[in-house]
């Protein structure tokens, strides 16, 4: 075009200032392609970087009180380091922290069209975890002291990392959400499969084992606490978090109270 524009204005023929001869449209016959594409300056390929883990979000809770809280699940932690029997996989750090502002039963429970899992840090240090109460759904239920209470919600897998989830915290009580000690749990829920069912509502409370077999389950009945000794057993403390012999002999001393 610039060529064009001076050659009209000094009245030359524009087909002898055309840098090279030939019809229109002919390529010229001297290019060096190899030449001319090594002198280009091709910018290298960026390094993709992996999404930055969003900030963790403070919330608070009084007696009464209920918080909805949003995020997107999972990270490269694998939960089992913060506690042994835990499932999935956290971020780094919580993504949640939830002021307790005086002593309260607090709920936590997880919804999301992933398989998510449920970690928290009470305020005294305890670790406690879920994974799968309510379907994939994750949940924990019980009294806690004032204090921060720092709260991951994971993935099963490291790799299905970012579903999106909500978490609702409430303050009522629910005996049937579990209390965040794998253990515990499952006592509770084959409690319901098997002893419970007959009619006496027993509701475990903790398990302690002193040496190489015996454990002392405690455990309320209406309000009222008990404890039995499961001689020659104890908690395996995998898997599910139960071994046969100490479900059998925590059976045998139940029964025969």
């Amino acid at each position: 075009m610039v060529i064009a524009l001076a050659c009209a204005l000094a009245a030359c023929d524009v087909e002898d200032e055309l840098p090279w001869p030939g019809p229109p449209g002919a390529l010229p016959t001297d290019l060096d392609l190899d030449e001319d594409l090594a002198a280009i300056d091709v910018e290298p390929p960026r390094e993709r970087r992996a999404p930055e883990a969003p900030a963790t979000t403070r919330a608070s809770i009084a007696p009464g009180g209920t918080a909805q809280l949003a995020g997107t699940a999972g990270g490269s932690v694998a939960a089992s380091t913060r506690r042994g029997e835990c499932a999935g996989h956290v971020a780094e750090e919580p993504d949640h922290v939830i002021d307790v502002t005086a002593e309260t039963h607090v709920a936590l429970r997880v919804t999301s069209e992933g398989d998510t899992t449920l970690l928290v840090q009470t305020a005294d240090g305890a670790w406690l975890c879920n994974d799968d109460f309510d379907g994939l759904a994750p949940a924990i239920a019980r009294t806690l002291a004032p204090g921060a209470l720092r709260v991951w919600v994971g993935t099963w897998d490291a790799e299905h990392a970012g579903a999106p989830y909500e978490l609702a915290v409430g303050t009522e009580l629910d005996p049937a959400m579990p209390r965040g000690e794998p253990v515990i749990d499952r006592l509770n829920a084959v409690c319901e499969e098997n002893w419970c069912a007959s009619g006496t509502a027993y509701r475990f409370e903790r398990v302690t084992c002193d040496g190489a077999s015996d454990c002392r389950v405690t455990f309320t009945i209406d309000g009222t606490t008990g404890e039995v000794t499961t001689p020659g057993a104890r908690s395996s403390w995998r898997d599910e978090g139960l071994d046969e012999r100490f479900v059998d002999a925590l059976g045998e001393a139940l029964n025969s109270r």
